[in-house]
């Protein structure tokens, strides 16, 4: 059994839509019983169902109104511990990886999507992502994209973590928490 203390990271507020995610304070010797036991814990998201964090990001901002997504595990990205120029904590931040398959509805509703202008939302290429959304040739020079969004570009997919559960397809009904969501919101 693992037991150890840990504390609520104070660095970023907790809502409703982040309450069961892992955002903690824990020893340094308890790391890597921790990491052992993340993919163990029945509480957290698995990869087989992401309805929760795909609806909260796009479903119920009404940037998307998908029943179902279907979607491949590329693998997992792992920092080193480092020290958190940002949060001013040593840390690990660990993501799983996935890449979306669309229905052809969905890559017209995406298409549709990039044509447009939004705050919401940012559609980027590859190049945008390496320079963190800083554009030099027009003088643009704040950072937009964040510097973890890296480990989402297809170069980076073979310094991915891989597991048995590596290049599985799901697919995941988004109904039921489209109507859990227009029940709480009524």
């Amino acid at each position: 059994m693992f037991m150890t203390y840990s504390a609520s990271d104070n660095k970023i507020s907790i809502d409703e839509s982040s309450r069961n995610d892992y955002r903690l304070r824990i020893e340094n010797k308890f790391v890597r019983k921790f990491i052992k036991r993340f993919d163990k814990e029945a509480d957290r998201e698995n990869i087989s169902d992401l309805s929760r964090e795909f609806c909260e990001e796009l479903i119920d901002t009404e940037i998307l109104s998908w029943d179902e997504i279907r979607y491949r595990y590329c693998g997992r990205h792992m920092t080193e511990l480092k020290f958190s120029q940002h949060f001013q904590i040593y840390e690990i931040l660990l993501a799983d990886i996935i890449e979306l398959i669309p229905t052809q509805q969905q890559e017209k509703d995406l298409r549709e999507l990039e044509s447009q202008k939004s705050e919401k939302y940012l559609f980027a290429t590859a190049e945008e992502i390496l320079s963190l959304g800083i554009k030099t040739t027009t003088g643009k020079l704040s950072e937009d994209i964040a510097d973890h969004t890296i480990k989402i570009l297809q170069e980076m997919e073979g310094k991915l973590e891989q597991s048995p559960s590596c290049y599985k397809v799901y697919t995941t009904s988004l109904k039921e928490h489209k109507s859990r969501f227009s029940t709480q919101h009524s």
